[in-house]
């Protein structure tokens, strides 16, 4: 079965991101239009809508995170799923599983291999990106772990992020998501990376939804950094420490973008006459 063919005019952040996502079995630039728009030719994979799943496997560096994708998608970062969960580490994958419970080392060798499968049906280990894991793929990872698997609950703030933030659309939440992926490694900052991505965000909403995601970053950066420093910290410490850091970090971002926010609207007040 062939996939559906289409022409369409893209610039390079939206063929990089195109490809990222998957889909797509081949991408040919027929002409270029200006510095950064080009007449492409598509040829979509004929399974395209069945690699837009729930699931991800968020892959950087030649490590997989399994995760839903309203956690949050890029790095191959891990959320904060505590209390509730946590992830462990299974050679080059890490799964999300219930804060109480551990994995045996023949349940990981079963999920490593399984999770090898995924991703080899659309890529490889090696390949940066988002791999879609099916519903099906889900229930042979239970059936590997039982109940051990964490999926999130209703006090997840990640499972509610558009209740609080907003309407905000699944396409400008994956668009963030990628821009954060794609200039993640030309910045040393934080606030570098924020200002980069802002340029691109096209609502209020998206805009709360990118410093959500940055203040979560912060939060995984800052628990490596802690457990780097100390081998005798006490867990709890270390996650009251980084969680002081995550209100402060993200109340301070909120801040500035409100008061320059603020700023912007007076100008725009004084341009028209009060």
């Amino acid at each position: 079965m062939e996939g559906r063919k289409e022409i369409k005019v893209l610039t390079n952040e939206e063929i990089d991101k195109m490809l990222m996502e998957g889909g797509i079995e081949q991408l040919y630039i027929r002409k270029k239009i200006d510095e950064n728009k080009f007449e492409c030719e598509i040829t979509w994979l004929p399974n395209a809508e069945e690699l837009k799943t729930t699931w991800k496997i968020d892959v950087w560096n030649c490590h997989g995170v399994l995760k839903k994708a309203e956690w949050g998608l890029g790095y191959g970062s891990m959320p904060d799923i505590s209390p509730a969960g946590k992830y462990v580490d299974i050679g080059y994958f890490s799964i999300p599983v219930k804060h109480d419970v551990e994995l045996t080392d023949e349940e990981s060798e079963k999920l490593s291999k399984l999770l090898f499968e995924i991703i080899d049906r659309n890529g490889m280990i090696n390949m940066s990106g988002f791999y879609p894991v099916k519903d099906e793929d889900i229930e042979k990872i239970k059936e590997i772990i039982g109940d051990k698997l964490y999926e999130g609950d209703k006090e997840d703030d990640f499972g509610n992020i558009k209740e609080l933030i907003g309407n905000i659309s699944d396409d400008e939440m994956n668009e963030i998501a990628f821009m954060l992926v794609k200039h993640g490694a030309e910045v040393d900052t934080l606030d570098e990376l924020a200002r980069k991505v802002e340029k691109h965000v096209k609502s209020e909403e998206g805009m709360k939804y990118l410093y959500f995601t940055l203040g979560r970053i912060e939060v995984f950066e800052t628990l490596l950094e802690a457990r780097k420093r100390t081998e005798n910290l006490d867990m709890d410490e270390i996650l009251s420490i980084v969680y002081a850091n995550f209100l402060n970090g993200l109340k301070k971002k909120t801040i500035e973008y409100l008061k320059k926010n603020k700023e912007a609207e007076c100008k725009e007040e004084d341009k028209h006459g009060r």
